[in-house]
């Protein structure tokens, strides 16, 4: 699989991030279902790096992400960003 460490600018300056696994099978002619990881309380990305490894074996597409104010993420700004985001990486 591949992982991709990707950060986005928010609307206000501030710094989003997010790794983005893709299994080797997907490609531009195959695609696959997309499971958005997002982390309750105070986790990050990295404290759920497991589950994101476990899903993208089995063929899913991951974004775990860190959330508004937690991991290497920012601010209160950016979920229009990360839509943006993901939609260039098609």
């Amino acid at each position: 699989m591949n992982v991709n460490d990707v950060s986005w600018a928010g609307s206000d300056g501030t710094m989003f991030r997010s790794l983005f696994y893709i299994p080797k099978n997907v490609t531009d002619e195959k695609s696959s279902i997309a499971v958005i990881v997002i982390e309750g309380g105070d986790s990050t990305s990295d404290q759920f790096t497991t589950w994101s490894i476990k899903f993208a074996r089995r063929g899913y597409i991951v974004l775990d992400f860190d959330k508004l104010r937690e991991g290497y993420s920012e601010s209160v700004a950016g979920i229009k960003e990360l839509g943006n985001e993901i939609k260039k990486l098609n």
